[in-house]
């Protein structure tokens, strides 16, 4: 494609699937590739949001002044200064990402989340995540196999909650410490309760991230 200039536009999706989304979108873009079904194109340039705000219908607040620059190099990208503030508490978070057809992932995040706000990015439809989670967390490796990749960091949880068809109960005042070095994870003070039962464990358990592979 021939050299553009660059494109300003505000961007106001209005109701996608019940959620909603605003702010300034910058960016001076080339896609270079095959249109052939299943080809990955490879992207230049550099891409900006400002001030951005994303609601969804099933959360009880917005996700708020979203701000980041990426910067993409053929089958890379690299953002290194994401930032919003979810429940009026700032989270942070730094991505390097590459491959394209393969995703090699380098994450960090670091904040004070409302998993209420958050939930629906986390969870399906018909789950209700709540509660608070303190988190400083890098997670590094191949997307399309998590049970090898590495986690360092840490978590806490407070006060949180998972109501879920497939839980005969309401899982209730979930709370702990999580430590991550590599591909163990330490558990301590953690506990819960749904119904009449509750429990509290410590623990260590080694590739958390196999649990995911299910």
């Amino acid at each position: 494609l021939p050299q553009q200039p660059e494109v300003l536009v505000a961007l106001r999706p209005g109701r996608g699937m019940g959620d909603r989304g605003e702010g300034r979108l910058d960016f001076d873009l080339g896609v270079r590739g095959s249109p052939a079904p299943g080809a990955v194109p490879e992207v230049t340039g550099t891409l900006s949001v400002f001030n951005g705000k994303v609601k969804y219908a099933r959360a009880p607040a917005a996700i708020e002044a979203v701000g980041f620059h990426a910067k993409f190099g053929g089958s890379t990208v690299d953002i290194a200064d994401f930032v919003a503030r979810v429940a009026d508490q700032p989270v942070r978070a730094q991505l390097h990402l590459e491959n394209f057809a393969d995703p090699r992932v380098n994450l960090a995040v670091e904040g004070k989340v409302d998993l209420a706000v958050v939930g629906p990015l986390l969870v399906p439809k018909d789950t209700r995540l709540a509660g608070r989670a303190d988190v400083n967390v890098r997670v590094r490796g191949r997307a399309r196999e998590p049970q090898a990749m590495t986690l360092d960091g840490g978590a806490k949880l407070a006060d949180v909650s998972v109501e879920s068809p497939i839980l005969p109960k309401k899982l209730e005042d979930v709370h702990g410490d999580l430590s991550f070095t590599q591909t163990r994870a330490e558990v301590t003070n953690f506990g819960a309760s749904a119904g009449q039962s509750s429990f509290k464990l410590d623990g260590t358990v080694d590739r958390p991230l196999a649990l995911m592979s299910a």
